[in-house]
């Protein structure tokens, strides 16, 4: 599958509107069955953030020709020879440009070489991504660009009895004693003082290791952890909170890393007076929440991940244990210190 064809099924699949949303267009693109490369994705998902199908819809409407609209676009992109190519594929794919405009892969524009393409991981992201998330995003990716380790020992909560997946307002466990500090050398990973408020209940593991990784476009900072017990997150805030929207639903709905009939969804809420601790929100319920949760099995070995997000301030976490039970992430993430 060409670039071209990759985006024009995006366009098919989501509307015209996603090759100028990098979080949907990220998503998208890495859940098809034969993703771009990362590479490729990364200067797409760049060009739409900066408006580059705008900028060429632009000079159109003002009766420029399709080469002036794709030099606006490039320099608008910032001009250099990725961006140049990231333009005429979506031009191209908008039908802006002639289809021959996007015969170069980015690749051969910049190293002379022709890309290898092959299936990947698809990320929120990273989702989304990132990010969105991406997600953002269908399999998420949760240290750097690669596959995260496994865990070589699991966590051993043991399953529950139930698949329900909500707690009552109040039923939420009890701790008996003030949570451990967070360990001062995770905590000062961290730059923006929201995602740190949303990752602190789960940093006071004394094996938390914790490391800076570059975001991607839309996403403000992206942290991720080791957080003991086998789990690993890997924890975003967005740079606009109503992009959430469209980082669940791809999720939901276009998630190629997840097994088919495997995702759960709800809304979940905060416990009044219990500081972290989180609790799901009955089906029914007439109360909106703080944000939505999300959890699925990895299609390839079944593991179990857990995304969620935060309403107010845009945080998305996305988290996996190498285990299978489902119940294992539910329980942490409601209460780490159960």
């Amino acid at each position: 599958m060409t670039t071209l064809i990759a985006l024009e099924d995006v366009v098919d699949r989501h509307g015209r509107d996603a090759l100028s949303d990098p979080i949907v267009l990220t998503g998208a693109l890495r859940s098809l069955p034969d993703p771009p490369p990362d590479g490729e994705i990364n200067l797409l998902a760049a060009a739409a953030g900066a408006g580059a199908a705008q900028r060429m819809r632009s000079v159109l409407e003002d009766g420029g020709s399709p080469a002036a609209a794709h030099r606006a676009a490039t320099a608008a992109c910032g001009g250099d020879a990725g961006a140049k190519w990231a333009c005429a594929q979506l031009g191209a794919a908008l039908g802006y440009l002639p289809r021959d405009a996007s015969t170069d892969e980015p690749t051969a524009v910049l190293t002379g070489e022709k890309p290898k393409r092959a299936k990947g991981f698809a990320v929120i992201a990273g989702a989304v991504a990132a990010a969105v998330l991406v997600v953002t995003v269908a399999n998420l990716v949760l240290v750097g660009g690669d596959e995260p380790k496994r865990p070589a020992d699991p966590p051993t909560v043991p399953p529950s009895g139930s698949e329900t997946t909500t707690l009552p307002m109040g039923s939420a466990p009890q701790r008996e004693s003030a949570p451990a500090p967070v360990p001062e050398e995770a905590a000062a990973v961290f730059k923006d003082p929201k995602l740190l408020a949303a990752a602190k209940p789960y940093l006071d593991h004394p094996d938390v290791r914790c490391e800076a990784a570059k975001s991607i476009v839309s996403v403000r900072e992206t942290v991720n952890c080791e957080l003991g017990s086998g789990i690993i997150a890997s924890f975003r805030v967005l740079f606009f909170p109503g992009q959430l929207t469209t980082l669940r639903k791809v999720l939901q709905t276009d998630n190629d890393g997840a097994r088919p009939g495997s995702i759960r969804t709800l809304r979940w809420e905060y416990v009044p007076g219990q500081p972290g601790i989180r609790a799901g929100i009955p089906a029914g319920t007439p109360r909106t929440g703080d944000g939505t949760r999300i959890r699925f099995l990895e299609p390839e070995n079944g593991y179990a991940r857990l995304y969620f997000d935060e309403d107010a301030t845009g945080v998305a976490v996305y988290m996996q244990a190498g285990t299978d039970d489902q119940q294992v992430l539910r329980k942490f993430w409601a209460d780490p210190d159960a």
